[in-house]
């Protein structure tokens, strides 16, 4: 008798599980759903920060154009020693609103326009080296922070 119950209780249990496996198939293809729709979802996000935040530095620097000057300035005091001769290259638009707010910043650090650079772009060149710090390459960074921790499984792609 009890090998009888112990033989209906597999028996049983395999029915059930022959009756769960399409349950099983649907839970998995709502799970890699789910999962495309919430990386689609960061993807989205990310897009959107970067839209939002592209629209804030146009507009900061239309309004304040001299703030180009602070990320010079914290590029050459980043630099072991001053070097003597600076050319800061500027987009064209930029460099003439900063003329006309501090033309004593462009003729102490040698600023001049660059019509290939594009709005928020800027290039510090020395006699010894040349460094971006234009507003894309710092939003390139910030977005490639915000990419490894919202985007970790297509990080290695």
């Amino acid at each position: 008798m009890r090998k009888g119950l112990e033989e209906g209780k597999l028996h049983a249990r395999q029915l059930f599980l022959d009756a769960a496996e399409p349950l099983d198939g649907v839970a998995n293809e709502l799970r890699q759903y789910l999962s495309a729709y919430e990386q689609r979802r960061r993807e989205e996000l990310l897009q959107l920060v970067e839209k939002v935040t592209r629209q804030v530095i146009r507009c900061e620097l239309a309004l304040h154009p001299t703030q180009m000057l602070t990320l010079v300035e914290e590029a050459l005091n980043g630099l072991p020693q001053i070097p003597e001769q600076i050319r800061v290259l500027l987009n064209a638009d930029e460099y003439q609103r900063i003329s006309e707010a501090e033309p004593e910043k462009v003729r102490q650090w040698g600023l001049c326009a660059d019509p290939d650079l594009d709005a928020g772009e800027c290039r510090v060149v020395t006699e010894t080296s040349e460094m971006d710090i234009g507003c894309q390459h710092r939003l390139d960074q910030c977005m490639d922070v915000l990419k490894e921790n919202l985007l970790p499984e297509t990080h290695d792609e």
